[in-house]
């Protein structure tokens, strides 16, 4: 955090898996865009307190809100603090 010269510290870490496509329209500075597929579900990486978890994630609507489902049926419930989210395709 460059506000406070002090690294982000995360509580958790969470990786949706998901089908992206390249867009043919860019950036304006040389990349090009990637959309991800959000409105449906997939895999789900969850790493908290030094450990990892697998499990779901899936969203009926653009709309609506994502939904995370471990393996074993428990819901992710998501902790206080910063939680980075990254989608990968």
């Amino acid at each position: 955090d460059a506000s406070l010269r002090q690294p982000l510290r995360m509580e958790m870490v969470m990786v949706l898996h998901t089908r992206s496509q390249l867009m043919n329209v860019g950036d304006g500075h040389g990349a090009y865009i990637h959309d991800y597929d959000l409105d449906t579900s997939g895999r789900l990486d969850v790493l908290y307190k030094g450990q990892q978890y697998s499990g779901t994630w899936m969203s009926n609507d653009s709309h609506g809100p994502l939904v995370f489902t471990l393996d074993n049926g428990q819901p992710v419930t998501l902790p206080p603090g910063l939680v980075w989210i990254d989608v990968t395709g």
